[in-house]
């Protein structure tokens, strides 16, 4: 029942825009490794334009304990 529910929650979601296409963690049929490729893709092209990438990495594994 639980797979039924989150697959017509996040469904409803994804068609209203609640969640934002940049969105990869939950979402079906996307996974940590297409949001790396996308964000290599984003970055190579800001690059190539001879612009500038700041970048913050958090690790929040700790702060869900």
């Amino acid at each position: 029942m639980e797979k039924l529910l989150r697959k017509a929650l996040l469904t409803h979601m994804i068609d209203n825009a609640f969640i934002s296409d940049c969105q990869h963690g939950f979402v079906p049929g996307r996974s940590c490794t297409t949001q790396l490729l996308e964000v290599l893709d984003k970055w190579t092209e800001i690059l190539d334009r001879g612009g500038n990438i700041d970048v913050v990495y958090l690790d929040l594994a700790k702060a869900f304990n």
